[in-house]
C-alpha cells in the first residue's frame, strides 16, 4: 500500500499555513536571499505582484526536481549548489554558509498573495528563460483529484519579460515571480506598503551593518505622494533613508546602527570562531569600557557563530533615534533574533515579550531593563536542525536543547552586564541620562562606579582583561569620599590586567592621599590641643567668676534681680534660635559672639596647619633627593590651593555667620543658603561688581557641605569680577524646570567666553585651563564640588551678553 496525497494539500501548506501577507513576502525574499542574490526588487502593480532577483537562477532540471518537487528541500541534503559553477562562487559579494529556509514549502506563500503565478528563470550557464504558469485554484475544485495530476505550464522564452515599472534587470541570471489576480487587492493600500517597508528593513538588517543584500520596493501609484511628503520634510536631522518617514518606494534600508551607536551604552558578545571562548566588548558613548575573553561554557552553541548586539537606549539615545527616523524607538521594536541571515517572527516586535524582559523587570524595579530600554539583535548562524522555526514562520523557535542555551547565553553574557552598568554607573546619576557623552561618567563619582563594576567582573578566574578605557578605569581625587573603596578596587583590577602604568599611578596616588591625612591628622591633633589648653584656661576663669557670683548671692535683692534677668535672657535666648533658622547669616559683625569667632579661628587653624604639614611633607621628600613629576607636583599644588579657599571662604564669613555652618555637613534649602551667602556675605568682599540672586520662590532641600557650596559661589562670582573680564553685575538665576529639576543660571554682563575656548567650552574646567588671568583651578574646584553633590555644571558658549553657566541638579 501506498500513501495518496490529495490537490487540498497545496491549501494546506499554501494561504492555510501562512496566513500573513507580509510573513508570505518575507519566505520569497528568503528564497532570493538563499538563491545568492543581492538584490530584489518587489514591484506592486493594479492587481499584481511582481518579485524579481538577480540570484544564481534556476535551471530546468532544478525547476522539475526541486522547486515543483513538494516538500523536497535541496537546502537540507546539501545539494543545492552543486551545480554552482566555482567562478559564480568566486564572485558572490557574500558566501552564505547557511541557508534562510530549508523546509521546502517556502516557495507556497505565493498561494498566500494571489490566485496565479508565473515564473520567469535562468541560469548564467542558459541561454533562455525558462517560465512556468500555474492557477492555484486549479488544486482547490475537486480534493480528490492527485497533488501531482494538476497540470503546470512550460514553455521557453528569449528573455525576461518585466513589467514597465522595474529598475531591477536579471542580466546574466536571477528569477522573477509575477503574482496576480490577488487575493486581497484591496487590502495593498498606501498604508499597507508602509508597513510592510518597515518590516521588511528588520527583516534582514535592522541596524544596517551589512552592505551585501539589497531590497528595493516600486509602487508606480505612489510616486507622487512620495515627492508630496518628502518635500514637505524640514528637519535636516530626518535621514531620507529611513523606511519610517512617510514614502513608500525606494530601496529599505536601515541606518539605526550608525545613528545610536555613538550615543549610548552598548555591549558586543561572541563565541569565537572556534568556539572555544566568548569574547565581550562594552562600549559607553563610542568609548570601550572593557573587553574580555572567557571560556565558553556553552557547548551545544560551540559549532554556530553567535553574536549578540545589545543598546540601552537612554534619553538621548531615544530623542536621536525619534529625531533621525521619525519613529520612536518603542515602536521600532527590541531585541531581533536572527536565524541564518533572517529574521525571526515575532521575536523583537513592540507588542512582543518572548524573552521574557518585561516580565522579569517588573520583578525587580530598578534592577532590569524592560523592552522599552533596549534595542538589540541575536544573531546566530548554525545547523537549522538545532534552532528550528516554527513552520507558521510567524511563531518564533521551535524548543530545543540548544535554543534554551541561547537565551541562557543571552540573558548571562549579554543582558545581565549591561544591566550591570547601567544600573549601577548610569543610573545613580539622575543626568546622566540625557547627556550623549560622557561628560557625567568622567567625573569621580562616575569614574569610581565604573570602577567597581568592571573590577567586579575581572575578579572571575575565568575572565581574561584583553582591554579597557584608560580615561574611565583611572584614579579618583584623593579628596573624593570614595578614594580608598576606589583604590581597593583598581587594585584588584590590576593584579588581571597587569597594567603597569595604572599601577603606578595608584602608588603616586595612595602616596599622596597617605601625605594628605597625616597633615590633616597632625593638624587636627595640633588644634585639638590648642582647644584643650584654651578650654583649661577658660574653666579657671569661669571658677573664679562663680566664687564671685556665690558672694553677691548673699545679697537677696540682689538675687531676686538676678533672677529676673535670667528669666528675660531666656526669653531673648528662644527668640534669637527662631532667629536662627531663619537666617543662616547674621546681618551685622557685632552680632557675633566669641565663642562663634573661637570656632572659626579654630577651624582656620585646622585648614592652615594642613597646609604647611603638607608643605612640610614635600620638603623633606626633597631634601631626600625624591624628584616630583608634573601630574605629582599639579596634584600637591591643587590640594594646597583648595585648603587655600576654605580658609579665605571662612576668614570672609568668620564675622558675619553662625557657626554652624562649619558643620561637615547640613540638610538645608540649598537655594535660601546659598541666596543668603551671595547677598549677605560675597556682596561685601566683592565691591568692584554687583551681584543679584533672581529665585521663582522654590527651594531645593538636600544634604551638602556649607564650606563647599560657599567655595562655589566665590569662585563664580570672583572669576567675574577680574579687570580684564569687563564686568559690572552677575546674576544668578535659580528655577524648577520642565523636568523638576533645580537650574541655576549664572550670567554677566562682560566680555565672555574667549573664541579658542568656545571651540571645546567644557576645557574651561579641567585643571591649568584659565578664562582669565588667574591658576586655572577654580571652575576646576567648582566642577569638582558640584560633581560630588550630585549635580552638572556646563557653560552655554551661545550666550551673547557675557559668560554663562548652567548648574543642575535632579532628584
Amino acid at each position: 500500500m501506498k500513501f495518496q496525497v490529495s490537490s487540498g494539500l497545496k491549501s494546506i501548506i499554501g494561504k492555510d499555513l501562512i496566513t500573513d501577507d507580509f510573513v508570505a513576502i518575507f519566505e520569497l525574499v528568503k528564497n532570493a536571499f538563499d538563491a545568492y542574490a543581492d538584490n530584489v526588487e518587489i514591484t506592486f502593480l493594479d492587481d499584481e505582484i511582481v518579485i524579481s532577483d538577480n540570484g544564481k537562477g534556476m535551471s530546468y532540471d532544478d525547476l522539475v526536481n526541486k522547486w515543483l518537487f513538494v516538500a523536497y528541500s535541496a537546502k537540507a541534503d546539501d545539494s543545492e549548489d552543486i551545480s554552482l559553477s566555482k567562478d559564480y562562487r568566486s564572485n558572490l559579494r557574500a558566501k552564505r554558509v547557511h541557508y534562510a529556509g530549508n523546509k521546502g514549502v517556502g516557495r507556497f506563500s505565493c498561494d498566500r498573495l494571489g490566485c496565479e503565478l508565473v515564473i520567469q528563470t535562468k541560469t548564467s550557464e542558459c541561454e533562455s528563460v525558462h517560465q512556468i504558469s500555474l492557477s492555484w485554484d486549479d488544486f482547490e475544485k475537486d480534493q480528490r483529484d492527485k497533488f501531482e495530476s494538476i497540470n503546470v505550464g512550460y514553455r521557453k522564452v528569449d528573455e525576461f519579460n518585466y513589467p514597465k515599472e522595474s529598475r531591477l534587470k536579471i542580466k546574466e541570471s536571477g528569477t522573477l515571480l509575477a503574482i496576480s489576480n490577488l487575493r486581497d487587492k484591496e487590502s495593498w493600500s498606501r498604508n499597507k506598503l508602509k508597513r510592510l517597508k518597515s518590516a521588511l528593513a528588520k527583516l534582514i538588517d535592522p541596524f544596517g551593518m551589512k552592505n551585501d543584500f539589497d531590497v528595493i520596493i516600486s509602487a508606480p501609484k505612489e510616486l507622487n505622494k512620495d515627492k508630496e511628503n518628502l518635500e514637505k520634510i524640514e528637519s535636516k536631522e530626518i535621514d531620507f533613508n529611513s523606511p519610517y518617514i512617510d514614502s513608500v518606494n525606494g530601496k529599505v534600508k536601515n541606518l539605526v546602527f550608525e545613528k545610536i551607536a555613538e550615543k549610548t551604552t552598548r555591549i558586543k558578545v561572541d563565541i569565537s570562531d572556534c568556539g572555544g571562548f566568548v569574547e565581550t566588548s562594552l562600549i559607553d558613548r563610542g568609548e570601550l569600557v572593557y573587553k574580555i575573553k572567557e571560556k565558553n561554557q556553552y557547548y551545544l552553541l560551540s559549532d554556530s557563530n553567535v553574536s549578540i548586539e545589545l543598546y540601552y537606549m537612554n534619553t538621548a539615545a531615544k530623542n536621536n533615534f525619534t529625531r533621525a527616523m521619525g519613529i520612536h524607538s518603542t515602536q521600532f521594536g527590541s531585541v531581533f533574533l536572527f536565524n541564518n541571515g533572517f529574521r525571526v517572527f515575532p521575536i523583537g516586535e513592540p507588542s512582543d515579550d518572548s524573552l521574557g524582559l518585561n516580565s522579569r523587570k517588573t520583578q525587580g524595579y530598578g534592577r532590569y531593563l524592560g523592552t522599552r530600554e533596549i534595542l538589540g539583535i541575536i544573531d546566530v548562524v548554525g545547523d537549522s536542525n538545532r534552532f528550528k522555526e516554527a513552520s507558521s514562520r510567524d511563531k518564533g523557535f521551535v524548543v530545543t536543547p540548544s535554543s534554551k542555551e541561547l537565551f541562557k547565553f543571552f540573558y548571562d553574557h549579554a543582558l545581565k552586564r549591561l544591566e550591570a552598568y547601567v544600573t549601577k554607573v548610569s543610573w545613580p546619576d539622575k543626568l546622566d541620562a540625557e547627556s550623549d557623552d560622557l561628560s557625567r561618567i568622567l567625573t569621580d563619582q562616575g569614574k569610581s562606579r565604573v570602577v567597581k563594576v568592571i573590577s567586579k567582573l575581572a575578579s572571575s578566574k575565568d575572565v581574561e582583561v584583553l582591554d579597557y578605557s584608560e580615561r574611565l578605569v583611572d584614579i579618583v581625587s584623593v579628596r573624593n569620599s570614595n578614594f580608598s573603596e576606589v583604590i581597593s578596587d583598581l587594585q584588584q583590577f590590576v593584579s588581571k590586567s597587569g597594567s603597569e602604568s595604572l599601577q603606578e599611578r595608584i602608588e603616586i596616588a595612595l602616596n599622596q592621599y597617605r601625605e594628605l591625612k597625616e597633615a590633616e591628622e597632625q593638624s587636627r591633633i595640633e588644634a585639638e590641643l590648642e582647644r584643650k589648653l584654651r578650654l583649661k584656661a577658660e574653666e579657671e576663669a569661669r571658677r573664679e567668676r562663680e566664687a564671685k557670683l556665690i558672694e553677691l548671692e548673699k545679697n537677696k535683692e540682689l538675687q531676686k534681680s538676678l533672677d529676673d534677668n535670667v528669666e528675660k535672657l531666656e526669653i531673648v535666648e528662644e527668640a534669637l534660635q527662631e532667629e536662627k533658622k531663619r537666617s543662616l547669616f547674621l546681618k551685622k559683625a557685632s552680632s557675633v559672639d566669641i565663642d562663634t569667632v573661637r570656632n572659626f579661628h579654630h577651624q582656620i587653624g585646622i585648614y592652615s596647619s594642613s597646609i604647611n604639614h603638607l608643605i612640610q611633607l614635600k620638603l623633606d621628600s626633597l631634601r631626600s633627593g625624591k624628584e616630583f613629576s608634573t601630574q605629582e607636583i599639579s596634584q600637591i599644588l591643587e590640594s594646597i590651593s583648595f585648603k587655600n579657599q576654605q580658609i579665605l571662604t571662612v576668614s570672609r564669613i568668620a564675622t558675619v555667620a553662625d557657626y554652624r555652618l562649619s558643620a561637615e555637613e547640613i540638610d538645608e534649602d540649598l537655594i535660601f543658603f546659598a541666596k543668603e551667602y551671595l547677598e549677605e556675605v560675597v556682596s561685601k568682599y566683592s565691591p568692584d561688581i554687583s551681584v543679584e540672586w533672581i529665585s521663582d520662590g522654590n527651594s531645593w532641600d538636600m544634604t551638602f557641605m556649607p564650606l563647599e557650596v560657599m567655595l562655589v559661589v566665590d569662585n563664580l562670582v570672583h572669576n567675574a569680577s577680574k579687570p580684564n573680564t569687563g564686568c559690572t553685575k552677575i546674576t544668578f538665576s535659580s528655577a524648577i524646570d520642565e523636568k523638576k529639576r533645580m537650574k541655576i543660571e549664572i550670567y554677566d554682563d562682560g566680555f565672555g567666553f574667549a573664541q579658542h575656548l568656545k571651540l571645546d567650552i567644557n576645557s574651561i574646567f579641567d585643571m591649568g585651563v584659565t578664562t582669565t588671568d588667574g591658576s586655572g583651578l577654580g571652575l576646576y574646584h567648582v566642577k569638582q564640588v558640584i560633581n560630588e553633590m550630585g549635580g552638572s555644571i556646563e557653560a552655554d558658549p551661545t550666550y551673547e551678553g557675557g559668560a554663562k553657566f548652567i548648574i543642575r541638579f535632579a532628584k
